[in-house]
């Protein structure tokens, strides 16, 4: 399932209450909001757990960058590889 184009207005109600439900904090490495903010002047993240969803309140956690990044990484270590790559190998 593709997302549609949610409104921004929508995506900031989310966040704000995703970033309630995980007490302000990344639910990964446990970094607070206020924390995060003091040392890179920006605040935590709202990450969709299955990329190109929605943005909604289940489908959405908190994280710090350095955890998105890594859960990215992970994620497209997963993704099986295209059916014309692997017949050029």
């Amino acid at each position: 399932m593709t997302a549609t184009h949610q409104p921004v207005c929508e995506i900031r109600q989310v966040r704000a209450a995703v970033l309630e439900r995980d007490d302000y904090r990344c639910v990964r490495c446990g970094v607070t909001n206020e924390q995060y903010k003091a040392v890179y002047d920006r605040q935590l993240e709202l990450r969709r757990r299955k990329p190109g969803s929605e943005y909604t309140l289940g489908g959405c956690e908190i994280v710090c960058r350095a955890c998105n990044v890594q859960l990215s990484r992970s994620e497209a270590r997963r993704k099986p590889e295209p059916l014309a790559k692997k017949r050029e190998k």
